[in-house]
């Protein structure tokens, strides 16, 4: 049918989404942090395991190549609304033998009163520079 405009004073009409809303991420009841560096070796129940001290995961997933059971280097914890991402976030997770930090899912910053901040320039800093720097204002979160 041809495309009309919305009555005045009603919305115009959105096609369905591909995917329902909570669809691994985004979902309003939690939220989500991405894992990057993780050793080939640690596995999903490791990941829940270490991140289960922080709160109730609802989900601990390493990403896998399609089809296969090979590790791409990431993954992603899920933990039910009210966690408090201050520690996750300040701390340095020891996985597989190597220490790793994590950060929030943009899907999971959404809605927050975050700032962000765009640096460039700063080929001659760490992150962990810039991380120490930037905790003079507030909570680093990525």
């Amino acid at each position: 049918p041809p495309h009309r405009a919305p009555r005045p004073g009603t919305s115009p009409r959105r096609p369905p989404a591909a995917f329902p809303r909570d669809y691994g991420m985004g979902r309003s009841d939690s939220m989500r942090f991405f894992i990057p560096g993780l050793p080939d070796s640690v596995t999903d129940e490791e990941l829940a395991q270490h991140f289960g001290q922080y709160g109730r995961t609802l989900e601990a997933v390493v990403a896998k190549e399609k089809g296969t059971d090979v590790s791409r280097g990431f993954g992603y914890v899920t933990f039910e609304d009210g966690t408090n991402p201050d520690v996750i976030l300040s701390d340095v997770h020891s996985l597989g033998g190597k220490d790793i930090r994590i950060n929030m899912t943009k899907e999971s910053l959404a809605g927050t009163n975050a700032k962000k901040v765009h640096l460039n320039n700063c080929e001659l800093l760490s992150a962990e520079e810039i991380r120490d720097a930037m905790s003079e204002f507030g909570q680093v979160w990525d």
